[in-house]
């Protein structure tokens, strides 16, 4: 019996060795599906814990439901100075909201997030072999990042575009040296579209790659060109606000409010409209609700109760 087991356990490696040698690859799709899944279930546990927030999963699932349902423009999404993000210059949620629609549900943009910061891994993977020719110390890099703490702390808190970053500026520098340019711009363009100050990112992206070069080439001088467009956009937006006739206009002017304990208030919306707030203050027990409750009701938000 044991002669038996030892036996199978010899077959199971030999043949595991077998394929690693002819798929190297295989071990590190292995270690990115394992953090996929480990990221994708602590951060739906939080969500069902109650313990994620407005600010950024509540506000960017909000201004998705309204643009797949008709509340509010495309334009409203990807453009600045729109309440879709708070100001903020994130076309690529044009992108995301696709994935929204599919499944409309804030967990989605939590697992298209831990998607995102798990196949980072395998762009870095492919620059750390391209350079060393060694798969153990390749594989090992990309495992460290997987394994960063600072890269968990993204996953602790709700949904950003930034956890796009990475995976983005990983596939501009391995696609950097190939022939083919499409790759990199298309990288380029989106790594600029996940938040404004990527601009500053793209302008040290392009002079860290002029400085190893020692020339400027059409991708270094597109890097620059890219992030100094995103720069001037940024100016007409914040100075002079040149995007804000989308903004929601039938939301109202709401004080802000502070409380104690938790508590549920009234404001005066605007117009005819009031509308009631449940403020949490403090975290609360999971099972402690006697029955459903709903934490946002004003206007702005999928889930409302309207008082005349």
């Amino acid at each position: 019996m044991l002669e038996r087991f030892s036996g199978a356990i010899s077959q199971a490696h030999q043949v595991v060795r077998r394929q690693l040698e002819r798929r190297p690859w295989l071990i590190i799709v292995l270690f990115v599906a394992i953090a996929f899944i480990i990221f994708v279930c602590f951060s739906t546990e939080r969500y069902l814990a109650f313990q994620t927030n407005y600010f950024d999963l509540g506000l960017y699932a909000n201004s998705m439901w309204r643009t797949i349902h008709g509340y509010d423009s495309w334009p409203t999404l990807i453009l600045p100075s729109s309440p879709g993000h708070i100001n903020h210059i994130s076309p690529i949620l044009g992108l995301v909201v696709l994935a929204y629609a599919l499944v409309p549900d804030p967990r989605t943009l939590l697992v298209v997030q831990a998607a995102a910061i798990a196949f980072a891994a395998i762009p870095l993977y492919m620059i750390a072999l391209r350079q060393t020719q060694r798969q153990f110390l390749s594989v090992t890099v990309a495992v460290l990042f997987l394994a960063n703490p600072a890269l968990h702390g993204i996953i602790r808190f709700d949904f950003h575009t930034e956890s796009f970053i990475p995976l983005l500026v990983f596939l501009m520098y391995f696609a950097y040296p190939r022939r083919s340019p499409i790759l990199f711009y298309l990288s380029l363009g989106a790594m600029l579209s996940t938040i404004e100050y990527s601009a500053v990112l793209g302008m040290g992206i392009g002079l860290a790659l002029w400085v190893v070069k020692k020339r400027m080439d059409r991708r270094i001088l597109g890097t620059f060109l890219g992030s100094l467009t995103l720069l001037a956009i940024i100016a007409l937006s914040t100075v002079g606000r040149a995007f804000e006739s989308w903004n929601w206009t039938n939301v109202g002017c709401i004080q802000e409010v502070l409380v104690e304990n938790n508590s549920s208030i009234s404001l005066d919306g605007g117009g005819n409209h009031k509308f009631k707030i449940l403020i949490l203050k403090r975290e609360l027990p999971i099972f402690s609700f006697p029955r459903p409750i709903h934490l946002f009701s004003i206007d702005s938000f999928p889930r409302w109760d309207r008082e005349a």
